[in-house]
């Protein structure tokens, strides 16, 4: 699978690890000329022998920057352009929840160009909600915006926090060719799953995404 990525290059920097029992995860994300670019992961999945089992990119190759020029809107402005956006059938502003948190980013566009934008997430009460908001640093046109706030809950089984703490010995369980069973089964309890995607009938959402 080609990336686009150049031997040496140096703009992906490691934001996570994790490594499991049989696999492990890594993270990146793209800089470019001294900011991250908006949703610019790779992400680098490996089985138990360091194989690569999948990667998720959205890299951007050979990506076009703008002209350098003094920057026309500051975090502050362009976080009043936001608001105006997500609470534009409200009629009076409410205090927000939280702080607002921004950065600068490059923003890409289908075409490869980059545009230098904030992005920013907004945590309004009125609306209720945590939008992620992405606002052209030039003109204040929003480019993207989504409510990450999640409205549906679910239930499932999980092991709390696992078979052979909650029986107190390993011996009487076997792997049974990854077939569940009685002893496995009891050792579930019911919980609430937060933060699910609404009306996908699948398990992700904010917390997860299987």
């Amino acid at each position: 699978m080609g990336l686009g990525l150049s031997r040496g290059s140096d703009d992906l920097e490691l934001i996570e690890s994790k490594q499991g029992l049989a696999s492990s995860h890594t993270r990146f994300r793209q800089w470019v000329a001294g900011y991250p670019v908006f949703q610019g992961n790779v992400s680098v999945h490996q089985g138990r022998d360091g194989s690569i089992q999948s990667v998720h990119s959205r890299y951007v190759s050979k990506p076009e920057l703008p002209g350098r020029k003094p920057l026309v809107m500051n975090a502050s402005r362009a976080e009043q352009f936001a608001r105006d956006a997500i609470e534009q059938s409200t009629p009076n502003r409410q205090p927000l929840r939280s702080a607002t948190r921004s950065e600068l980013v490059w923003y890409p566009h289908e075409s490869g160009d980059l545009q230098l934008a904030w992005k920013m997430m907004v945590y309004t009460s009125e609306p209720l909600g945590d939008f992620l908001t992405v606002i052209h640093a030039d003109t204040g046109e929003v480019l993207f915006m989504e409510n990450r706030m999640a409205f549906v809950i679910g239930s499932g089984y999980v092991y709390a926090p696992n078979p052979v703490q909650f029986h107190g010995n390993w011996t009487s369980i076997s792997d049974s060719s990854d077939s569940t069973s009685a002893l496995l089964n009891s050792a579930r309890e019911s919980v609430i799953l937060q933060g699910l995607d609404a009306d996908t009938g699948l398990l992700t959402g904010e917390f997860v995404s299987l």
